[in-house]
């Protein structure tokens, strides 16, 4: 169970832990009615972004997060922390890149909306000389952010998340896009193409600098296969889903709550680091 440090008064995190044996009545009852009780439509769930925790994220902070560090991953529903050294599995099912328009911080910070990147929109925004900054005409700031749908195997057992990249880390994010394009196996005697929803990666994360900056970025590996036709399905479920507009993302964290240096529509080299 996951708690936040709030001095003597500690609020507690659900969490799947059994604490007794189930009885067999209960579980023949419980498989009979599996799914009841869950007529929730996209507009009633959260999907949880996954993320980076930097030295400046308000979980870091005394009042934050139990346990919670720099360089940790992060999810954003559960509160659940995750060793960024050792890393995460995921199963990507999905990808979209969009715009993400924010209050600038120093006017109080929060999402404003979600733009489609399309010529047009692209034409309309202005670079702020000073900062390379992204801006709306509306003085609004402006974050190329690219989503990356996963299935986090939790212990083995798979989860819907989106992970969010952004400045930087939009490198690693075209890296991953391009191995999983370019990516070929055998089966059953032919070189085929996989299905992206069909393999595993492991997130990690590693400390960067650039002049004075230090943050986490992410480094990413292919596994192998997924381990089960019931995995292999649900992540195929959660890229449809994605897809066809069912599952809908609320907000990402903010560069606020990311505590990453320069978010705000930084302008990166082709290297993948800020100007």
């Amino acid at each position: 169970m996951t708690r936040k440090r709030n001095g003597d008064d500690e609020t507690a995190v659900a969490t799947t832990e059994e604490t007794a044996v189930m009885q067999p009545d209960v579980a023949s009852a419980m498989m009979e009615d599996a799914g009841a009780g869950d007529e929730f439509s996209s507009d009633d769930l959260s999907v949880p972004f996954i993320s980076i925790l930097q030295k400046g994220s308000p979980q870091v902070e005394e009042d934050g997060i139990e346990g919670a560090s720099a360089g940790m991953f992060y999810n954003t529903v559960t509160n659940a922390l995750f060793d960024g050294k050792k890393g995460i599995d995921v199963v990507y099912c999905a990808y979209s890149k969009i715009g993400v328009e924010w209050v600038p911080r120093e006017q109080g910070g929060g999402l404003v909306a979600h733009h489609q990147l399309t010529e047009k929109f692209r034409q309309s925004l202005v670079r702020q000389p000073d900062s390379f900054r992204l801006s709306m005409p509306n003085g609004n700031s402006l974050v190329e952010t690219a989503y990356h749908y996963v299935l986090h195997l939790n212990e083995g057992v798979p989860e819907m998340a989106v992970v969010s990249m952004w400045s930087t880390a939009l490198k690693t994010s075209r890296q991953w896009n391009t191995q999983a394009k370019l990516l070929t196996i055998p089966v059953n005697g032919k070189m085929i193409r996989p299905p992206i929803y069909s393999q595993i990666w492991r997130l990690k994360t590693t400390l960067l600098s650039k002049d004075n900056y230090k943050w986490y970025g992410y480094t990413l590996e292919r596994v192998g296969q997924v381990p089960s036709i019931e995995v292999y399905n649900a992540a195929k479920a959660y890229r449809e889903a994605v897809t066809s507009g069912i599952v809908k993302v609320s907000a990402p964290p903010s560069p606020e709550e990311a505590g990453a240096h320069a978010t705000e529509g930084t302008q990166v080299t082709d290297d993948g680091t800020p100007f």
